[in-house]
């Protein structure tokens, strides 16, 4: 056996590129420009709702968990009605168990829900005209609401008529449908330009929009927040302003407050940007004329989206540099204030990419967007290595590095308690305490040497008649102690280490009436105690 020294030559963490690696995107399919695509995990497959180039509502839906092959996709407005057209921005959202999407039925002016018959989606056959008479819909984002599904969309109509409504249904699967409540009236809005967002605050469902009202409707452009005053949405605040201009881009609840994006065009000195409007109380009722920007870099910024998974606040940007466009990614832990990390790139240099939403599938961050096509893509997996520097498939905890598949030189272990050598490896691997009196030591949880399974020690008491450690009379065994003697001091004894002399043994057990002393420059080295 052999006795070492613990040496850590690095310390720290190393982590490769500093930011997630995003997928090959896969093509799904043909896109109309001004759809917004919804994404969702379909029976643990991520699924896509999109609006094809020929006005139709598609549902496809990958054949792995995480998306790397899919399958075929299904027309579901052609399943309501043959050749139906449909300009509308279909949601998708999952209704007790099963997708769900809603979408405008421009052909016979109608605004549909539909639900499907499996889980698997391969049927669709539950169609349910929610409201009709002009074109509703083109905006539309699905929530559960107190157990049932709910919707807040646009519906237009001519001479700034329109309005932005809420209806929720009657049964968890939406087989039936209150009467739609107007939020607000007398929108001038072509659908395109106003977005609304509805999510759940305080319990209650709540909505941020952008207002583009007529003279007759008493309030002035600009983005709204308005809540319900109970858990069904069934009576509801008035709208509260919260910013006199740009465009809502959706809100969510950060520690029990609102938190709006907000998209602020291009005044002439400053470029296309994002913000966040943040309530200062928990109603969305109040809101600071300030709002705390979002770095994207220099770039125009000029669409976005805010979600809130994970115990984590994301947001995506579109930002423009000359004619093409990059999707990026900013987070922050989801508590006020939200302090967002560096940009971290989706999908860059493409031409106009901002219809887009984004999720998780199979425990990693996900994203569909539109190119020419709608693509989807995802983080790889990034797995922790560990550097082997001595070759023995064990890795130095203290030395690390992120990576989709393993740099030369690491492994997935890091359990080395020495990397330098390839004899010491992980706790509980056989090692050398450097004491010839031990045998069977294992290397602990801490990395150090002991619990020996065999003690090879022997008793020597102290039984001289004077006080001198090192007279071989004064012991049992007529020998010094040596190391690996057991030794026992018993009752009124004093036991002396003259200068220059230096004492040893395994063990010391002495008894309280008894005293062990070494003069100045004496020494007296006991290896162990307690075995």
């Amino acid at each position: 056996m052999k006795s070492y020294i613990f040496l850590f030559l690095l310390t720290g963490t190393l982590v490769l590129n500093g930011q997630s690696t995003w997928s090959t995107p896969i093509n799904i399919g043909p896109s109309y420009h001004l759809s917004n695509p919804a994404l969702e995990a379909v029976n643990g497959f991520p699924a896509i709702c999109y609006r094809t180039d020929g006005e139709d509502i598609m549902y496809k839906r990958a054949l792995d968990a995480c998306g790397d092959t899919w399958g075929t996709a299904i027309n579901v407005s052609s399943a309501h009605i043959p050749n139906l057209n449909s300009k509308s921005s279909p949601d998708m959202i999952i209704v007790d168990g099963h997708p769900a999407i809603c979408f405008q039925d421009d052909t016979h002016s109608t605004f549909v829900y539909c639900r499907s018959d499996d889980q698997d989606c391969t049927l669709w056959s539950q169609f349910k005209i929610i409201d009709s008479g002009g074109v509703m819909g083109r905006k539309c984002e699905m929530i559960i609401v107190n157990g049932n599904p709910a919707i807040v969309y646009n519906h237009e109509e001519s001479l700034c008529r329109g309005a932005i409504k809420y209806v929720r249904a009657t049964d968890v699967q939406g087989s039936g449908w209150n009467l739609p409540t107007a939020l607000v009236g007398g929108q001038c809005t072509n659908g395109y330009s106003n977005i609304v967002n509805i999510q759940i605050l305080n319990g209650n469902p709540a909505v941020s929009m952008n207002q583009l009202p007529s003279a007759a409707s008493g309030n002035p452009w600009g983005i709204y927040f308005i809540r319900s005053l109970d858990a069904n949405g069934v009576d509801w605040l008035p709208p509260a302003l919260v910013y006199p201009e740009g465009a809502s881009l959706g809100f969510t609840v950060v520690d029990n407050k609102p938190h709006v994006l907000v998209r602020l065009s291009d005044n002439g000195t400053n470029n296309d940007s994002l913000a966040i409007a943040v309530s200062s109380d928990t109603l969305g009722a109040i809101w600071p004329t300030t709002l705390d920007t979002i770095d994207f870099g220099p770039s125009s910024t000029y669409y976005g989206r805010i979600t809130n998974f994970d115990i984590t606040v994301w947001v995506t940007g579109i930002h423009r540099t000359n004619t093409l466009d990059t999707i990026s990614l900013v987070s922050a832990p989801s508590s006020m204030p939200l302090t967002f990390g560096p940009k971290e790139i989706i999908r860059a240099n493409v031409s106009f990419i901002t219809p887009h939403d984004f999720n998780t599938v199979c425990g990693q961050l996900a994203a569909v967007y539109r190119n020419t096509d709608y693509y989807y893509t995802r983080t790889e997996t990034m797995i922790t290595y560990y550097l082997d520097s001595d070759t023995d498939d064990f890795g130095d905890p203290n030395v690390s590095m992120t990576a989709i598949s393993p740099p030369a030189g690491y492994v997935t272990d890091d359990t080395d308690c020495d990397d330098s050598d390839p004899l010491i490896t992980q706790p509980g691997a056989p090692c050398d305490d450097g004491n010839v009196c031990t045998s069977g030591t294992t290397l602990q949880p801490d990395c150090s040497c002991g619990n020996p399974t065999v003690v090879n020690s022997t008793f020597n008491t102290f039984i001289g008649t004077n006080d001198l450690w090192m007279d071989a009379s004064n012991w049992s065994l007529n020998l010094i102690p040596e190391i690996c003697h057991d030794i026992i001091i018993p009752a009124n004894k004093s036991v002396r280490l003259l200068a220059g002399e230096m004492g040893i043994c395994f063990t010391l057990d002495v008894h309280g009436t008894s005293t062990v002393e070494t003069e100045p420059g004496g020494q007296l080295h006991v290896f162990t105690m307690g075995y």
